[in-house]
């Protein structure tokens, strides 16, 4: 089943910002996610508002159904 890591940060400004990142591998963990968004804040100078600290990680499975087809 598909899934998406989200991913949520504080920002130099105050403020919060997530990103989302699909098609996640089965076996991802804390630890790999963890070191993920460290990644991410040690890059925090490629970004106007850089991110300053790792708030929360979702790992959210997604289904779809589909409800009309005419192709």
């Amino acid at each position: 089943m598909p899934k998406t890591l989200a991913m949520k940060f504080g920002l130099a400004s105050g403020g919060k910002r997530t990103i989302s990142v699909s098609d996640v591998k089965d076996d991802v963990n804390a630890e790999t996610v963890t070191g993920c968004m460290n990644a991410i804040v040690g890059a925090g100078t490629a970004f106007d508002d850089a991110p300053t600290s790792s708030l929360k990680a979702e790992l959210t499975e997604r289904t779809t159904t589909v409800l009309l087809d005419n192709e």
